[in-house]
């Protein structure tokens, strides 16, 4: 890693060098400046894109609207202006050597984005109307980043078919994302992440230790104020380019970058409070006498019923360890930054510097994070563009134990007594005093280092190129004192643990682009490249017990010794085509072709070619096109591409494991064939997408409806099929399986006020997703995932014809209080015989209501509401406390609802049906305030933006689930086992942020 980080920042400084020839060149070429405003209210517009026609230079205007545009050759130029939230404008001005002219623009308000930059996979842009496929873009400068702790909340309900589930409450730990379902059956389904062009480094086990089910992700080590925009590339329709990867989808963030001017700062401080605000269920009992005439205090109804137990007149007791002997605190929330973006017509930069702290509502459970950021931007010559960033951040974490975990504070308090005790106040096997002390903690260092440039030797034609490296150093600790567990748990004499990793992922990427004419109406673009990554894992694992006191180190073990060692290398090499054609900036289509090589790959495979094509046609534009004040503008688009997803590492190849064969008296090293037998022939997982849609604009720009059908099916899905036992091997991984995934995606955007002192704006964002395994391969078993049902069986399923990782139990077929006593017994319910399909755990549908609301200028209201359904989840904890551990209310009281006792005493038969609950909800995420102080105001404080925002996150749920909350997992980011199992719930924050400009 320091070698590359070196190599980079001499090639940067060779870069600056350079760049004193280019100033030198001044002379010979001129400066355009101007400002850009809006036609109605003649306000400046601030962060408008102004792009040279045909190129990608460009720059952004300021706060007060001005923008400057130095180095440009002499003669005429044309400058295309794009403001989200504006309609675009095209203008052309004449340039004189050594001269100044100026252009100024006036923009019209519009809510429609067809014009709307993205970023493509070659690394060049390109407006939204170029392309067929569907590409969703949050913009950063409209989110209140005040209640924005990570990047999965800046990415969550903010778009269409993006389901980021927020999987536990703890402060440090991860969220799973899914776009447009599931894909792929045993490889992840996470979306690749590229961070301003670079591969970002992929780390889905997020941790080497055990905590109950919960990991950090490396996607939150980024921190959310240095993002611009992110794109959210859903599919392989638009995917293709990104080649063995991007088969779940693409999320492609861009930095933060400055412009040319006069230095800007920035700062805030932020301070709030983390609550933990769920009320836990009781632990409960009820004493009795046993027919031999012995007390119990487990007098349930069903023995009651049965004639097992008398129970007492005022048996029932009740105690809660979460409520009454609280192990929470009241966790708080702090975080300050200073930011500058500036610059000449030939170099501009932007530098930031952020840190927060985080104390969660374990006392065991906290955040820390530093990060600093150089982005420099600039213009060697009229023709050589060039950015080179540097960015570090530093991650602190400790981190509670939870979920599946006898150490759980949670799990200890739901599953322990009904009766407070002074030793343990009624938590089941350690008093929290013990638990608070176990310290687990991860610490990561992160390094992320990218050059780019673009050289135009023509005016026709464009060479992109960017390399770099993003690095991840993570060292994950644990820490067990003696005598912190009681004995005779082997814990009790005391362990360390300590794992070092290390996380490499190089990125190189070169492509040419020719831009030519085909007559006065056709231009067309014809671009090729290659692309090289290497991802590069390495880390060891260390382990040993019989901690001497007053030690926390390895070395101060003496026993149950135990090492081990990762080194990974996976390499992938691709080249693409691609052709672009568009008439008269209407009618576009663009056709293309990726190949890749991964080191993955079976050695029988040596290519895969990914096409992809789109056509897109701005109707609206048309002459024809019957223009009133209802439709003011129409796009149709369709596309269809491949994209794949390589193999695991080692998947492919035989290999072997190490062990300890006696010879002549003493151990010697030996070899076994391993578990897993490669597979010369094993190919990538294909995934191939179709998809068509619409973009209407409403109303004269004041309302726009984007309405997209996909159908994505993804073949050779890979399945590990059990070999015979002659083999000698028990399984290998081959290309099997097919999975499917069809829905509809819409999205609406509505200014629904737009006066001078009074502005309503409003985003409605919603989707279904179809996900069903449609083959698993001949002779291939049912295969089993999840939480072990009250059956001894797995709750999950890969089952033919129903969504992958679906719930599978036997149902229950009829129930009811025959005898009218109030209690349902297990003779009074029916199940069936056979299994059957109950319910998916990822949801069918989700939709999304985001609203801006602005006062006058100084008050800004924002809130986000959020409801996904027509999915299932596995209430596992309630099950396991009402069953095996007789510890709930519906045990043993018969007040309670007659469902839940029915599921009680279908869990006596063998079935954990009526624990798999509909999980559908609907949740306020955010709420927040902003006040802005009025300029002249500022300016008394030598300031030019002065504000103070009010925020809430986490504010309220509504659901029929009975569970903690409906998003949780037990099983945190994991693909596809899902289930609440004592897992913290969400906690709320309420969050507080001043912010000066200067």
């Amino acid at each position: 890693m320091n070698r590359s980080f070196c190599q980079i920042l001499t090639l940067a400084a060779a870069l600056a060098l350079a760049s004193s020839d280019a100033m030198a060149q001044g002379a010979t070429t001129g400066t355009i400046t101007g400002r850009v405003t809006d036609v109605q209210s003649q306000a400046p517009v601030p962060d408008a894109q102004i792009i040279i026609v045909g190129t990608q230079r460009g720059t952004r205007s300021g706060n007060d609207g001005t923008y400057r545009l130095g180095g440009i050759e002499p003669g005429m130029v044309r400058l295309r202006v794009l403001r989200l939230g504006y309609e675009a404008r095209l203008d052309s001005v004449r340039v004189d050597a050594a001269g100044q002219a100026t252009l100024d623009f006036a923009l019209t308000p519009t809510v429609t984005r067809l014009d709307q930059v993205t970023i493509s996979a070659t690394g060049e842009s390109e407006r939204r109307r170029e392309s067929g496929n569907s590409i969703a873009s949050i913009s950063v400068d409209s989110v209140p980043l005040v209640v924005i702790t990570s990047v999965n909340d800046l990415l969550s309900s903010r778009a269409s078919n993006v389901v980021v589930t927020q999987t536990n409450g703890a402060t440090g730990t991860g969220s799973r994302i899914r776009i447009r379902g599931s894909n792929s059956i045993s490889l992840s389904n996470e979306p690749l992440i590229i961070i301003d062009g670079l591969r970002s480094v992929s780390d889905p086990a997020g941790s080497s230790i055990d905590i109950g089910g919960q990991n950090p992700t490396r996607l939150d080590d980024l921190n959310p104020e240095d993002i611009e925009n992110i794109e959210i590339i859903k599919g392989p329709a638009a995917a293709a380019l990104y080649g063995t990867a991007a088969a779940n989808g693409v999320v492609q963030i861009t930095t933060k970058r400055g412009r040319s001017g006069a230095t800007r700062w920035n700062a805030y401080a932020d301070g709030g409070s983390v609550r933990d605000v769920f009320r836990y269920p009781d632990n409960v009992a009820r004493s009795g006498t046993r027919p031999s005439g012995n007390p119990t205090i487990f007098c349930t109804l069903v023995d009651e019923v049965n004639g097992d137990c008398t129970p007492d007149a005022d048996g029932l007791m009740k105690w809660n360890p979460l409520e009454d002997a609280s192990p929470f605190v009241d966790g708080w929330r702090e975080a300050l930054g200073l930011s500058s973006a500036g610059g000449s017509d030939q170099v501009q930069f932007y530098l930031a510097g952020d840190y927060e702290r985080e104390q969660g509502v374990m006392k065991n459970n906290g955040l820390r994070r530093a990060s600093v950021r150089t982005n420099l931007t600039g213009q060697f010559n009229p023709r050589t563009d060039f950015a080179a960033k540097l960015a570090y951040s530093q991650v602190r974490s400790r981190l509670p134990q939870g979920d599946n975990n006898d150490l759980s504070v949670i799990a200890n308090g739901v599953l322990g007594n009904a009766e407070d005790d002074p030793d343990q106040r009624g938590y089941l096997f350690y008093p929290v005093s013990a638990l608070e002390q176990i310290y687990t903690s991860q610490d990561v260092d992160r390094f992320t280092s990218s050059l780019n440039g673009t050289w135009r030797p023509v005016t026709w034609l464009a060479f992109t190129g960017i390399g770099g490296v993003d690095y991840a150093g993570r060292n994950d600790f644990d820490l067990l004192q003696p005598d912190l567990i009681p004995a005779p748990d082997e814990r009790n004499i005391g362990s360390r643990q300590s794992n070092p990793f290390h996380f490499w992922t190089y990125t190189a990427n070169l492509n040419g682009t020719a831009n030519w004419r085909l007559g006065d109406n056709i231009e067309a673009a014809t671009s090729a490249g290659t692309q090289f990554n290497r991802e590069v894992v390495k880390g060891t694992q260390a382990f040993g017990r019989g901690l001497a006191s007053g030690t926390g180190s390895l070395g101060g073990t003496t026993s149950g010794f135990a090492v081990g060692e990762l080194n990974q290398e996976i390499v992938t090499l691709g080249v693409f085509a691609q052709q672009k054609l568009a008439w008269r900036d209407r009618l576009f289509f663009t056709a293309a072709a990726r190949g890749d090589d991964n080191s993955n790959f079976g050695q029988d495979l040596e290519f895969v070619i990914y096409p992809s094509a789109s056509l897109s046609w701005v109707i609206g534009e048309e002459n024809w096109f019957p223009h009133n004040n209802i439709f003011s503008s129409l796009r149709l688009r369709t596309a269809a591409g491949q994209s794949g997803q390589r193999p695991g590492f080692r998947n492919a190849v035989t290999f072997y494991n190490t062990i300890a064969v006696a010879n002549a008296g003493r151990d010697v090293g030996g070899v076994e064939l391993a578990p897993n037998v490669g597979n010369a022939e094993l190919k990538p997982e294909l995934s191939t997408e179709y998809e068509a849609g619409f973009d209407l604009g409403l109303f004269n720009g004041r309302a726009s409806l984007e309405l997209t059908g996909y159908h994505k099916t993804t073949q050779d899905a890979l399945i590990q099929r059990q070999l015979p036992p002659s083999t000698g091997a028990g399984s290998r991984f081959e290309n099997l399986g097919k999975v499917t995934n069809k829905g509809i995606e819409a999205a609406i955007n509505a200014t629904l006020l737009d006066g001078r002192n009074l502005s309503w704006d409003v985003t409605v964002n919603g989707s279904t997703n179809r996900n069903e395994l449609v083959k698993l391969g001949v002779g291939v078993d049912t295969i089993f995932v999840g939480l072990g049902a009250i059956d001894g069986n797995f709750s999950q399923r890969f089952a033919e014809g129903h969504p992958i990782g679906g719930y599978w139990q036997r149902p229950i077929l009829s129930w009811g209080d025959e005898n009218s006593d109030g209690i349902i017994a297990p003779s009074e319910v029916q199940i069936g015989d056979d299994y059957a399909f109950l319910g998916s755990p990822l949801p069918k549908t989700e939709l999304s209501f985001n609203t801006n609301l602005t006062v006058f200028r100084y008050v800004r209201l924002s809130a986000l509401l959020d409801h996904r359904g027509g999915y299932t989840l596995y209430n596992a904890g309630e099950e396991f406390r009402c069953v095996q551990f007789l510890n709930c209310d519906a045990a043993f009281d018969k007040s309670q609802p007659l469902s839940k006792q029915a599921a009680i005493a279908a869990g006596y038969l063998g079935t954990s049906a009526g624990w798999m609950e509909d999980a559908s909800f609907w949740k306020l995420r955010e709420v927040a305030v902003t006040l802005n102080a009025p300029e002249d105001w500022a300016a008394r404080l030598n300031t030019r933006r002065l504000s103070l925002t009010l925020a809430g996150r986490n504010l309220a749920t509504w659901t029929d689930y009975t569970g903690f909350d409906p998003e949780l997992n037990f099983n945190g980011t994991s693909n596809f086992s899902t289930a609440e199992f004592f897992t913290q719930p969400p906690v709320r924050y309420f969050t507080a942020r001043v912010s000066i400009g200067w």
